[in-house]
């Protein structure tokens, strides 16, 4: 199977975007064949955590496209070719609440929860 991967578009509130952070590019598409519905994944704190808050969200959104690379494997024949791209629409925590500060990226949370609607096109 061949993926390619176009990248995470994020559309969660600017104040949860900590400062020095700078996404990845996305290159959308109109033509999905699929799209998932506001799919949660759960990213282990104690796997990107990291002192600078920048640092922690390029950590959960590096986990979050190997993840969504997963689902992407386990739902299309090997054959395939799927190209997609995801867009990030909502961040929380399974602890406390988040604030405007960055402090919550650095010293909370036990589990980001991170809500992603992946748009998906496949050639045969």
């Amino acid at each position: 199977m061949a993926i390619t991967n176009n990248g995470m578009r994020f559309s969660i509130p600017a104040k949860q975007i900590p400062a020095g952070f700078t996404p990845q590019s996305v290159t959308p598409f109109n033509d999905q064949e699929y799209n998932t519905v506001n799919k949660v994944y759960s990213v282990l704190k104690s796997t990107v955590e990291d002192a600078d808050p920048a640092t922690t969200m390029t950590n959960i959104e590096s986990a979050l496209l190997t993840l969504i690379d997963e689902d992407i494997s386990a739902d299309f024949i090997a054959t395939q070719t799927v190209t997609h791209y995801s867009d990030f629409i909502k961040f929380t925590n399974n602890h406390v609440a988040l604030t405007s500060t960055d402090d919550w990226l650095t010293n909370t949370a036990v589990s980001y929860l991170c809500t992603v609607v992946t748009y998906v096109k496949s050639m045969a």
